[in-house]
């Protein structure tokens, strides 16, 4: 809350028009998934357009409330830059927006994992990790890995997680994997991180990356 009104220095307090984002902030601090009440994904753009009407707004209010009239063209530019600078200044310094350019997985990373989707049929129904999902989606059938256990096929990746999984979300990823292999899926995939089952399919053998993460569950 505190990131979402100090980059506006607390101006939309001042105007009723901030009262239309109140049920995206509730949406967000009732949730049980900590990312939405992180400053650090794309949340807070649905709220800040009606933060910034309601920042330019409470300044109209605040300068209509001033007394000395020729005063208010000054206050109002301070303002501006005042916002500016505030902004930068969580941007960059809390948010800190270009840190995660760091944490992109290589090239040859990506064309590891690609090359295990690539035994996907295009027909093929999939259950898929979040990161994953983008890279399936032209199928007529794709769903997130926890929504569905009977797909005919599993494809994970856990080095696309970037180490940002959510309290007890690794353990779920590894049930989800035992289980689907005691349910008669093959490994038709295995290559680093990465991890594509098969329904009924063939007896490949998980990597080693995999079966270290599978053993970590004791």
């Amino acid at each position: 809350m505190g990131g979402l009104l100090g980059a506006w220095l607390f101006l939309p307090l001042a105007s009723p028009i901030s009262l239309v984002a109140i049920p995206t902030l509730l949406e967000r601090l009732w949730s049980s998934n900590p990312a939405l009440w992180s400053a650090s994904f794309h949340y807070s753009l649905v709220i800040a357009p009606i933060l910034a009407f309601a920042a330019i707004d409470g300044l109209a209010r605040l300068q209509h409330r001033l007394s000395l009239p020729r005063w208010r063209g000054r206050i109002a530019v301070g303002v501006s830059f005042a916002l500016l600078a505030a902004g930068l200044i969580l941007s960059f310094g809390v948010v800190r927006p270009l840190d995660e350019l760091a944490t992109y997985i290589s090239a040859s990373q990506a064309s590891t994992i690609q090359s295990c989707l690539n035994v996907i049929p295009p027909d093929a129904s999939v259950s898929a990790s979040n990161k994953l999902l983008p890279h399936l989606s032209h199928r007529a059938e794709i769903y997130l890995l926890t929504l569905k256990s009977d797909a005919s096929y599993v494809a994970i990746d856990l080095d696309t997680y970037l180490g940002q999984f959510f309290p007890g979300e690794q353990a779920q990823i590894r049930t989800i994997i035992s289980q689907a292999l005691a349910d008669g899926y093959g490994v038709a995939c295995s290559r680093g991180t990465t991890v594509v089952l098969h329904r009924g399919g063939g007896g490949g053998t998980l990597s080693p990356e995999l079966s270290a993460f599978l053993a970590q569950a004791g």
